[in-house]
């Protein structure tokens, strides 16, 4: 009889597992592309061409760049060093010299 119910309360275990077993599923799923819509919203403001600094003024994110890592200076974005690949997190307002994040970290 003991053995009865144990496999009756495991079966009843599988049961409501299965039944309920997509609430999970559903909410990992909704984080994820949470997750991944947030990334692109930060990957399509980053390649902006300008942003503005706090002061409001416009900050160009494409432009000539010397890399502080290895002394490279190339024109391309100025989040990222076209030579030794280095990111940089922050660039400096050409007219006031207040710092403007990069967006995409």
């Amino acid at each position: 009889m003991r053995r009865l119910l144990v496999i009756a309360a495991w079966v009843l275990v599988a049961a409501v597992y299965l039944a309920l077993g997509w609430i999970p599923g559903t909410l990992l799923l909704l984080a994820a592309l949470a997750g991944s819509l947030r990334a692109l919203a930060r990957t399509a403001r980053a390649l902006a061409p300008f942003l503005q600094c706090p002061h409001g003024h416009p900050v160009p994110t494409y432009g000539l760049v010397r890399c502080s890592a290895c002394g490279f200076t190339s024109e391309g974005l100025v989040w990222r060093c076209r030579h030794c690949g280095a990111r940089y997190g922050h660039t400096p307002c050409p007219t006031c010299g207040l710092s403007v994040r990069n967006p995409a970290l």
